[in-house]
């Protein structure tokens, strides 16, 4: 007698290959989104980077102010000034003026500057034109200024603004 032993079946049928198929399908397309974001999340780290530098670039500023007794000098002054890695930087109050923080943040060339006294933005080009786009993505620096006059006269510190809306 001969006794015919069915084989067992191994691996994979083509079914349940189209499934894990369309499994994966399905995961990737609801994960994807999440890894497109990341672009914007780094845009966003970059900004507030570049803010996190001009706000160490202002207070190294003031420091050299301070020590170089020029920290109570109006912008514009002639006599307002600290040298810095060899070249004269400009302050306001002590404070880099809008026009000197350029030079003490060193950013890289994909960063649009646009300066409009007494501030100076630093931010991404979105849209491809050249500007930085108003609620977009950038960093803005207000340079330091006094309310009042003499005794009453009170320092303004610089304001560092960081907008993140549009990156």
């Amino acid at each position: 007698m001969g006794c015919v032993m069915k084989k067992q079946q191994s691996g994979f049928t083509l079914i349940e290959l189209v499934a894990v198929i369309v499994l994966l399908g399905i995961l990737a397309v609801t994960a994807l989104p999440r890894f497109i974001d990341l672009q914007t999340d780094a845009r966003i780290a970059t900004v507030q980077g570049v803010s996190a530098a001009l706000e160490g670039a202002g207070s190294q500023v003031y420091a050299k102010a301070i020590i170089g007794s020029v920290d109570n000098l109006a912008g514009g002054n002639a006599n307002a000034k600290v040298v810095i890695n060899g070249v004269d930087t400009l302050t306001a109050y002590g404070y880099p003026t809008f026009d000197a923080m350029e030079s003490l943040v060193q950013l890289d060339a994909e960063f649009v500057k646009a300066e409009t006294d007494p501030a100076v933005v630093f931010g991404y080009d979105r849209l491809g034109t050249g500007a930085i786009v108003a609620g977009g993505c950038y960093a803005q620096y207000t340079e330091a200024t006094t309310t009042g006059s003499g005794a009453t006269a009170v320092l303004i510190a610089p304001i560092v603004t960081v907008v993140t809306t549009g990156c």
